[in-house]
């Protein structure tokens, strides 16, 4: 038997490099596959949900800006409907109004002659009662008793006004016709196709 014959010194530096290579590379490789891609796929999993909520975030404000302006909105239109509700009596109430104006004439030195009721009218969302009021005063008194009327609290509306000519130079006859509305229906703006569910 021969005996082994150790290997040569620069073959077993070689051998040696080569190992520690290899083991090198391969503990980079698994450092590589379990350590930094695993935290690379999750900073972009981060940036990408980063991204969806910033964009969720900015459409929030203006999602908040929009709830902000339409909620002012429709408190106005709540305010308006219940001021429109608190001039709106249930029914005509013609001898109040009647009572109002004969009062209002009075106080502004005219005096109502005759008062014509004209048709009523029920339409969708309330109804109408014209009045036609025959009246005869001096210039100024006419439109203290207009601007008087006006402040009734009460919706109405003048529809046809008219002031003839006298041959006495303070005394005119004028006739002011008004619509007043009465009886709001609740519910009566809303489209059809909502009412017969």
């Amino acid at each position: 038997m021969q005996p082994t014959q150790p290997l040569h010194p620069k073959l077993f530096l070689v051998l040696a490099h080569s190992l520690g290579l290899l083991a090198t590379g391969l503990v980079l490789a698994a450092a590589y596959a379990f350590g930094y891609r695993p935290l690379l796929t999750q900073q972009e999993v981060c940036e990408h949900r980063t991204e969806q909520l910033r964009g969720l975030l900015n459409n929030a404000i203006q999602v908040r800006r929009a709830h902000v302006q339409l909620t002012k909105e429709f408190e106005d239109l709540n305010a308006r409907v219940a001021r429109s509700a608190a001039l709106t009596p249930t029914d005509a109430e013609e001898s109040q109004f009647l009572a109002d104006a004969t009062r209002i004439a009075g106080e502004s030195g005219l005096v109502i002659e005759d008062y014509r009721r004209g048709q009523t009218r029920h339409l969708a969302t309330h109804s109408e009662l014209n009045l036609t009021l025959s009246a005869r005063g001096g210039h100024d008194g006419i439109c203290r008793f207009l601007a008087s009327m006006e402040r009734l609290p009460r919706a109405k509306q003048i529809t046809e006004l008219s002031v003839s000519s006298s041959d006495r130079t303070t005394d005119y006859p004028f006739e002011v016709a008004y619509t007043l509305y009465f009886g709001l229906k609740a519910g009566a703006t809303r489209p059809a196709a909502d009412a017969a569910r």
